[in-house]
């Protein structure tokens, strides 16, 4: 039995899990949030169909922000993730053919504004932002603030071979940084003990992104450098977005 609740085409209907005959008609459904209760809720469906509905009346705005990704792949539609230029806040933006025309020229690291209309899709009660003008406003801060950074450390020789600490052929023993219950915990361990199944692991966790990756994973790696028994040291993650791996760019996990 399919009911439409009345709140347009979107709204998904609550699957059957034996426990209802199905979905209740819109008549037995509270119109107002205040009239809900537990024994007469809304289906997440439909809180997710009003979220859309109501930013559906926004009006169109700019907004700014830093690109941080960027896919231009198809010329009918493009998608681009903007981050705020000082909070820990991203949004996802897509765009079709005429924002993708202005778009192919913008490259990750560019802070741009953007015209369009907020947008909330219905599936995942994900807010997006559907842009069809985007314009530079100025380079990009964080991707010229990591490229200054990897200057000067160089400068410094930094990164010269005759500065780094000469790696042992078999360590007896190496320190992991990771994040808990990452996969890339199990991935190092498994293949390392294939190669060398007498090794041995000290394991320190850590926040390997957002505002608390970089004082993590500095005191991960300090914390595994006084220890005598660390031959070595790996700071591990698996793959992620330019915005997800930024705190591994910060000049103190760098040095």
């Amino acid at each position: 039995m399919t009911v439409d609740y009345g709140y347009g085409s979107a709204a998904s209907q609550p699957a059957d899990t034996g426990t209802s005959a199905g979905p209740r008609p819109l008549d037995q459904l509270p119109r107002l949030a205040r009239d809900t209760t537990a024994e007469n809720p809304w289906p997440v469906s439909v809180l997710s169909q009003k979220y859309h509905n109501a930013v559906a009346k926004w009006p169109e705005a700019w907004v700014e922000g830093q690109i941080v990704e960027i896919n231009m792949r198809r010329s009918t539609s493009g998608y681009i993730t903007l981050r705020d230029n000082f909070e820990e806040v991203s949004l996802s933006v897509m765009g079709f053919s005429r924002f993708v025309a202005k778009a192919r020229d913008f490259r990750q690291g560019d802070r741009v504004v953007v015209h369009g209309k907020a947008d909330v899709w219905v599936k995942a009660t994900r807010l997006s932002f559907v842009a069809d003008d985007i314009r530079r406003i100025g380079a990009g801060d964080l991707k010229a603030q990591i490229d200054e950074l990897r200057k000067r450390l160089k400068g410094e020789g930094l990164f010269d071979a005759e500065n780094k600490v000469p790696l042992p052929e078999f360590p007896a023993c190496i320190g992991l940084v990771c994040a808990p219950q990452a996969r890339a915990e199990g991935d190092v361990i498994t293949n390392v003990n294939l190669r060398w199944p007498a090794v041995r692991f000290k394991v320190v966790h850590a926040h390997v992104q957002g505002a608390q990756c970089p004082a993590d994973v500095i005191a991960a790696i300090q914390r595994l450098d006084a220890d005598p028994e660390v031959d070595v040291i790996i700071v591990a993650r698996g793959g992620g977005s330019f915005e997800d791996l930024i705190g591994f760019s910060d000049e103190g996990v760098v040095r």
